[in-house]
């Protein structure tokens, strides 16, 4: 863990967990046979739809994290990804991660996951139902934030990273309680992508308290809805 990888508290930002866990995801379908250029070839690609994010702890700067993936699901667009996140010569685990994946062509289009990715990964996953973010009525009026999304915030497929919307929701929680940093662990991220951000559009951010539990509504500049999380503490 890179010291600009951890935030004022000093302990690892969950985004910068998040995006340790997806670029192990790319090693594994690498290891498998299936590297970026045989996805561009096929005009393939995954897109993140759910996350859960669960960090049991917080891990130091200067850190050796020990991480295993697997696929534990598959069904006809979709798989599932679990991942365990160890600190160094720990036993218990750190972290840990759920993500639902969808496979799109270059329209964007969900299409069916190739029997060669199937057969590549050497296993028959059972099929899964879908994680979704359920939305409560707020008991009250949500807290509307406005955030510009920044060229800092694409990646190189030009979308806003899925691990950014993390990183917004700590700003907000940080802000609410006055502080430098968010939530400490133990806590949890669930996130469903509906839709990515546009490149320099201003996303209105509701939130609103539930419980001891934060949940987060984004909409673009039209009132579509882009993105649902829930950030539940302790």
């Amino acid at each position: 863990m890179r010291f600009d990888e951890c935030g004022a508290g000093g302990t690892m930002r969950p985004s910068a967990l998040l995006r340790a866990v997806q670029d192990l995801a790319w090693q594994h379908s690498i290891a498998a046979g299936f590297d970026r250029d045989w996805y561009q070839e096929r005009g393939l690609t995954w897109l993140v739809r759910f996350v859960d994010l669960r960090m049991g702890r917080g891990v130091a700067s200067g850190s050796t994290l020990r991480m295993r993936t697997s696929i534990t699901g598959l069904r006809r667009v979709w798989a599932r990804r679990e991942t365990e996140i160890w600190e160094g010569a720990a036993t218990e685990p750190a972290a840990g991660t759920t993500i639902d994946w969808v496979i799109v062509d270059t329209e964007g289009r969900p299409v069916r996951v190739p029997d060669d990715i199937v057969r590549g990964f050497g296993q028959e996953a059972p099929t899964f139902t879908p994680a979704r973010v359920h939305l409560s009525h707020p008991q009250s009026e949500p807290v509307v934030d406005p955030w510009t999304v920044g060229v800092r915030d694409l990646d190189p497929m030009a979308h806003v990273n899925n691990a950014t919307y993390l990183d917004i929701m700590d700003e907000v929680l940080a802000g609410a309680a006055g502080t430098l940093i968010g939530p400490l662990p133990p806590v949890r991220y669930e996130v469903e992508y509906l839709r990515s951000a546009m490149p320099r559009s201003v996303v209105s951010v509701r939130h609103w308290a539930e419980g001891s539990a934060w949940t987060f509504q984004f909409t673009a500049e039209d009132g579509s809805e882009l993105i649902r999380g829930r950030v539940q503490p302790g």
